[in-house]
């Protein structure tokens, strides 16, 4: 498993543009995915994971030999077959020559192309790329930072879900495009299970910029919500969570980041549990 890789090289709060073109991107794996896999209730047949010798977010298997995956550094997509990584490089590259490499390659692996043009469940934002323009809008060291965080997200959440026996896997969800895992605290599901959600967003309407979030479920009584350890803190409008910046942990020296992250993550989980048990 990859190590820890120190943020800070670029700025937080300036990778908006290299998410959202990531983002994007990463839909044209969710398209793959829902039209050729076989369906799950939870939808995690269209969850991506992060494969740390690809550096990248990678589909279910498409078939049996067809995986495609989504590489944030450099921006690019992959399509994984016994012959090996198939890389297309996504920089200068509109949505139109994408959906012909795509077609292509679906083609060539006998599936129906034409499956990938079904309606999903939800859509994004507008954004240049849909009119027209050319992925590589963002700054080199963007996409670079932007997969860093990537990578010690999934370092974290896999050490977490060691930690954790109920823990589900470590999943990147192609919707809101976090990476995440879901700590159960029953052994029933259902609306009212308790559990705790721990992952990065690699940003959104809440924060610009990427942030881990420990979230328990059912949100628990504002005034119950004890300290955290500082930078991270409470966000209490519209969901209920521990927050911490990546503002605030690139703030840091780089040789401390990790550790502090675990313990700020570890601190937040316990209490988590504690409101969880009231």
């Amino acid at each position: 498993m990859s190590d820890w890789e120190s943020l800070g090289t670029a700025a937080a709060t300036q990778l908006t543009e290299a998410r959202l073109e990531t983002h994007h991107a990463a839909q044209w794996l969710a398209r793959a995915a829902r039209a050729y896999c076989t369906p799950v209730p939870d939808d995690s047949h269209t969850s991506l994971t992060w494969d740390f010798a690809a550096t990248a977010l990678m589909t279910q298997p498409i078939t049996p030999k067809l995986t495609m995956g989504l590489r944030i550094n450099p921006l690019s997509l992959v399509a994984k077959t016994p012959k090996g990584n198939e890389p297309l490089s996504l920089l200068s590259r509109t949505e139109k020559d994408v959906g012909i490499w795509m077609t292509d390659l679906l083609k060539e692996h006998q599936l129906e192309a034409d499956k990938l043009n079904a309606p999903g469940p939800y859509t994004l934002p507008k954004h240049p790329l849909d009119s027209g323009l050319s992925y590589g809008l963002a700054k080199k060291e963007d996409y670079e930072e932007l997969a860093r965080y990537f990578s010690n997200a999934a370092t974290l959440l896999e050490t977490l879900k060691k930690k954790h026996s109920s823990a589900s896997p470590v999943r990147c969800w192609p919707h809101h495009f976090d990476i995440a895992t879901l700590i159960s605290l029953d052994k029933k599901g259902g609306e009212h299970a308790r559990s705790i959600g721990v992952g990065l967003s690699p940003g959104d309407d809440s924060y610009p910029e990427p942030y881990f979030y420990m979230s328990p479920w059912p949100y628990p009584l504002q005034s119950d919500l004890p300290s955290v350890i500082a930078p991270a803190f409470w966000h209490r409008e519209g969901f209920t969570a521990v927050i911490l910046k990546g503002s605030d942990l690139a703030s840091m020296d780089s040789g401390t980041q990790h550790e502090k992250a675990i313990l700020i993550i570890d601190r937040a989980i316990m209490l988590n549990k504690s409101l969880l048990e009231k």
